[in-house]
């Protein structure tokens, strides 16, 4: 049963909403989940709610992680509040760049999101799948190999590229990503205020060897 709890309100949800994301925000299923909301937001407000909702999304992500929250439960409430940002997210018009026409943005963003799974399942298989998704309680422990080994957080360097690197940024786009970037200026350092005090000498080490997002920048 716990299997079927995971993939159907966590895994998919989760699944979608990246897939939303890599597509500009843009998806006709995405629809299915609208609530009637669209119209009761001003234009001139939509971007400061869609910044807020992304915000408040991870900033309870983070609470949950912070205070340890069952993997099962957190899994399901990562899924369903996922629909939620899709449902609520006021579309916005206008495009900073476009390189192409439209079938091509979709195209990158479809290939975009394989490029996501396959780096996002090596990231999953290097944590421990069975402890990921909530099978079996987490051992304590610093993972450093794998895409580790290359940046302190790839989870959050996989979803800043995702969003940054496209043939054509629209306005939705960019309000997501600079949603993403305000939570990570805080989400970051809280984690590694953490990391810090559950592994002390092991995550000094590892801090002065790896970076945080970018090598050689960040």
């Amino acid at each position: 049963m716990r299997p079927v709890i995971v993939v159907l309100f966590g895994i998919l949800p989760a699944g979608l909403f990246f897939f939303w994301i890599f597509q500009g925000c843009r998806l006709p299923v995405a629809d299915c989940f609208r609530v009637g909301v669209d119209y009761t937001i001003p234009d001139g407000w939509r971007p400061l709610w869609n910044l807020f909702l992304f915000c408040t999304f991870g900033f309870l992500h983070s609470a949950l992680a912070e205070i340890g929250m069952n993997r099962l439960v957190y899994m399901v409430i990562a899924g369903l509040t996922a629909l939620a940002v899709i449902a609520l997210w006021q579309p916005l018009a206008g495009e900073l760049w476009r390189l192409g026409d439209e079938q091509t943005a979709r195209w990158f963003g479809a290939i975009q999101f394989l490029l996501w799974l396959v780096l996002h399942g090596w990231i999953i298989t290097v944590m421990g799948p069975a402890e990921f998704f909530g099978f079996r309680h987490p051992i304590p422990r610093l993972v450093t190999s794998g895409p580790y080994a290359f940046c302190r957080h790839p989870m959050h360097l996989n979803i800043l590229l995702g969003l940054l690197v496209t043939p054509t940024m629209t306005a939705d786009r960019m309000t997501m990503l600079l949603a993403v970037v305000l939570y990570l200026t805080v989400a970051i350092p809280a984690e590694e205020r953490r990391l810090a005090e559950e592994y002390s000498l092991a995550w000094d080490v590892y801090t002065r060897r790896t970076p945080m997002l970018f090598p050689g920048v960040l």
